[in-house]
């Protein structure tokens, strides 16, 4: 997938806020309604093995990754809503620069 990521030409999508239970497959089978796939990637802990929220979804064609991106913005997935958008390129820029938050209280 790293191959993938170095270039976006308008087909490499990133899918946020995935439930935690969420597999390849699953995503492969719900995002190949909007057309040809050529890579599913889910984000994995690297020691627990555990999705971390998200994944990678690249189709074939820029007007599949489009379509996905509007029917499956929004879309519940358990008690989830994704985020589907067009992937940013891994560079020096992005690199090192994860933020996690936690512990914030509930307005």
């Amino acid at each position: 997938m790293s191959k993938s990521r170095a270039h976006n030409d308008g087909t490499n999508l990133i899918v946020n806020y995935l439930p935690q239970t969420v597999e390849e497959d699953e995503l492969s089978t719900l995002f190949s309604e909007c057309g040809m796939i050529e890579a599913v990637k889910v984000i994995r802990d690297g020691k627990s093995q555990i999705s971390r929220g998200f994944a990678f979804v690249k189709f074939v064609d820029r007007e599949s990754a489009d379509k996905a991106m509007k029917k499956y913005t929004g879309f519940k997935m358990g008690r989830k809503t994704l985020r589907v958008s067009l992937s940013r390129p891994a560079g020096e820029e992005t690199r090192e620069t994860n933020l996690l938050i936690e512990n914030i209280p509930e307005s």
